[in-house]
């Protein structure tokens, strides 16, 4: 990447006595820009290595393979990252991994490397790693590693002749208890790096995760940008070289009314966040690669371009709606579903619209509505009698009409036409119940017609056209149960004389619905059972949501699917005995996958002070202090993003070594990394009790002096401060400690 430098004019008058800036001791600078440089040493060696192998793709014009990643684990502590690029020759490797400041692509915009430190990285987290580089059919490995000197060397190992594909591999050693932050640091990074990698030893959630992340919902998009969502948290991001930089909108002095759109507030998880490409070189980043460097070049570019971002949404949307000018009802489906999928912070792309002359009465705050005078004037030009809007009420299947006198048009509406004389006046709300069962989560109203005529009318209306309308005539009728439920009354008489069902692996609001009748036979059949009672879990008080949930937590740890669930009624008295209880099912693969696993002693010590609440969960939260990061909101108030910390994570952030700090190390040191992600996801909610686990109390003593020298501790462990109190709490903490 070529780097943006100054350049300069400089005379000087007569024969001054002048002296150049040297460095003395150079262990001391080539420690600054090995290690100090990086805030966060395990994304330095994630990203700067990931990016070099990305290079090495587009060196190589194969920028479409993804790289193989090998992820840390118990096992085999070591991340590694294989590019499939052109390799390094001898000569390349013994001078790019000696050199920094030595770069063979700073002077392209083609490639991220630019300062020449990237590839020295490793040295950042560990005092050695090894390079293997694959080179016209031969393979050779050299470690490099921290001398006597501090400096740092590297030394060929060995070399011999390989048919595998050119490029580099590095292997860089991972403490055991940095394992599970180091992964979750990889993941963290990833979710933005395209083509996604592949990875070795990642488990069921880390994959699911890089799936959801890089296939995300786009709302919107355009020249370099998009609007989009996934399951996980998103930000305001630019991606230059495959790296993800946060939008920091407090370093932007002076914004213009655009940058609302940028705005995420306390409910922004279910907001859209924006993604902008920017081609490499296009803006400052620091030494370290951590972050944006907002100088004038930086905050001029992104300035430019949340400009051009807004004025090509309103350019689409301003199409769309002139598309739709003889339809208020498809011209607020385009307009409300953007307020409302990004929020009144585009209010800003809304007011650049201009809407006919037959729309615009419609729309005031930012939305195309209809208010009580557009209501009362559509029924007189139209001549319907009546509209009813249908709704379920309390936590049951009933169907509840209410009138309403005004109405925000919006896509899950249904209209159901009722044109006089097609259906029985009793049967009316029969039907409606039919059409709710076709249509599930729509919000239905029903529509009196007295003839055709009128239907047609309301069809072809500015208010309605595009709208979707139904006739009631053509759903059956359903009536209710004595049991309440809303099902066809032979399926009904059916369901209430079986005693067998399975379960579809659904949630429906009507239980019934979640089930079919099924032909085993209680005596000789077997299968995974749960007692029901009224449709639902008569045995775990979560009913069938928490079995399901079990079930899925225990298929990710185990990578087996989950098998088929079977109801049995609880007044069934006798059955045979191949049936198994579900809750004695997960007993049984959980305990043959801790034996298979050899995990029994790991999961005594992960359990810990289980039998202690209160220890087990400041266990939980100590580990936690180690892997979650600042909590941002924007204030409305200030115009700015406020930073929280857990107290914990402010102890152990800071420079002030106090014994609180070294304890909270020491605990997560004995303790963390001792399972997967997807064994701490499944054991964490379980009791040790069930699998015949026995805890050990190894921190025991390690917490109950952490309470001793910090009374206060109980109470404040789980709470957060601004980061401007930072300091306050560790003056309070000292003060503490030395009061003891």
């Amino acid at each position: 990447m070529i780097t943006a430098t100054a350049t300069r004019t400089v005379s000087t008058l007569g024969n001054a006595i002048e002296a150049s800036y040297t460095i003395k001791d150079s262990s001391k600078i080539f420690s600054i820009l090995r290690s100090n440089i990086y805030s966060d040493k395990m994304l330095a060696v994630v990203r700067e290595y990931s990016t070099n192998g990305w290079d090495g793709h587009k060196l190589a014009g194969n920028e479409d393979r993804p790289l193989k990643v090998t992820l840390p684990t118990t096992l085999a502590p070591v991340f590694k990252v294989r590019d499939f690029g052109v390799g390094l020759s001898e000569e390349s490797v013994l001078n790019i991994y000696t050199t920094y400041g030595e770069s063979t692509k700073e002077n392209s915009n083609d490639f991220n490397g630019t300062f020449g430190l990237g590839s020295k990285s490793a040295f950042a987290y560990g005092n050695s790693f090894d390079v293997i580089s694959f080179f016209d059919g031969t393979k050779t490995m050299y470690t490099a590693y921290l001398d006597e000197s501090n400096i740092g060397k590297i030394r060929k190992v060995y070399s011999e002749p390989t048919t595998e594909h050119n490029g580099v591999e590095i292997n860089v050693s991972v403490k055991v208890s940095d394992i599970r932050q180091f992964n979750d640091t990889a993941r963290k990074f990833y979710q933005y790096f395209t083509p996604c990698p592949v990875f070795v030893n990642a488990d069921e959630s880390f994959n699911l995760y890089m799936e959801d992340a890089h296939n995300p919902t786009i709302v919107s998009k355009g020249d370099g940008w998009c609007a989009y969502q996934t399951q996980n948290d998103v930000q305001n991001i630019i991606v230059m070289g495959n790296v993800a930089y946060n939008i920091n909108l407090d370093a932007i002095p002076n914004k213009s009314i655009f940058f609302d759109i940028l705005k995420r507030g306390y409910y922004s998880r279910s907001t859209p966040a924006y993604k902008i490409e920017a081609p490499i070189g296009a803006v400052s980043i620091t030494a370290s690669r951590e972050s944006l460097e907002y100088d004038v070049r930086t905050i001029a570019w992104i300035c430019n371009k949340v400009d051009s971002i807004c004025e090509e949404l309103a350019r689409n949307i301003q199409v769309d709606v002139d598309n739709t000018k003889n339809s208020a009802w498809a011209t607020a489906n385009i307009v409300n579903t953007f307020n409302n999928g990004y929020s009144n912070q585009n209010a800003v792309i809304l007011d650049k619209i201009k809407f006919d002359k037959n729309i615009a009465g419609f729309y005031q705050n930012h939305a195309i509505s209809y208010v009580q005078s557009h209501m009362r004037k559509a029924q007189t030009e139209i001549g319907y009698t009546e509209m009813v809007s249908y709704g379920t009420y309390y936590n049951t299947p009933r169907l509840k009409p209410y009138k309403f006198s005004s109405l925000t048009p919006r896509n899950s509406y249904l209209f159901v036409a009722n044109v006089a004389d097609k259906v029985k006046e009793k049967d009316v709300n029969s039907h409606i119940r039919g059409v709710n069962s076709a249509f599930p989560g729509r919000e239905i109203v029903r529509v009196n017609f007295p003839t055709d005529a009128s239907l047609t009318a309301f069809k072809n209306h500015i208010m309605f056209a595009d709208a979707q309308i139904v006739n009631i005539e053509d759903y059956p009728v359903m009536r209710y149960s004595s049991r309440r439920v809303s099902v066809p009354s032979q399926r009904g008489k059916d369901m209430g004389k079986a005693k067998v069902f399975e379960y579809l692996n659904t949630l429906h609001n009507t239980k019934s619905d979640n089930w079919e009748i099924s032909d085993k036979d209680l005596m000789t059949d077997g299968g995974v059972y749960v007692r029901i009672s009224n449709y639902d879990c008569a045995t775990y008080a979560g009913g069938m949501r928490e079995v399901l949930s079990l079930l899925q937590r225990l298929s990710v740890l185990t990578g087996e699917d989950s098998p088929a669930i079977y109801g049995i009624r609880d007044s069934v008295k006798e059955i045979g005995s191949q049936w198994v209880e579900a809750s004695a099912y997960l007993v049984q693969k959980t305990n043959q996958y801790i034996n298979e696993n050899n995990i029994a002693d790991k999961l005594a010590k992960y359990y810990g002070n289980s039998t202690n609440s209160e220890y087990f969960s400041m266990r939980g939260s100590i580990l936690g202090a180690n892997t979650k990061t600042a909590q941002s909101r924007y204030n409305y108030s200030t115009g700015k993003y406020d930073n929280s910390f857990s107290f914990l994570g402010i102890i152990l952030q800071s420079d002030v070594e106090t014994r609180t700090k070294q304890l909270i190390i020491q605990i997560a040191d004995e303790t963390k990394g001792l399972l997967t992600h997807s064994e701490e996801v499944f054991f964490t909610n379980t009791n040790p009790s069930m699998f015949g686990i026995t805890p050990l109390n190894t921190t025991d003593v390690l917490i109950a002096e952490m309470l001793d020298i910090n009374p206060l501790l109980t109470a404040l462990y789980e709470q957060t401060f601004p980061e401007s109190d930072s300091a306050k709490v560790i003056k309070m903490v000292t003060q503490l400690e030395k009061g003891r």
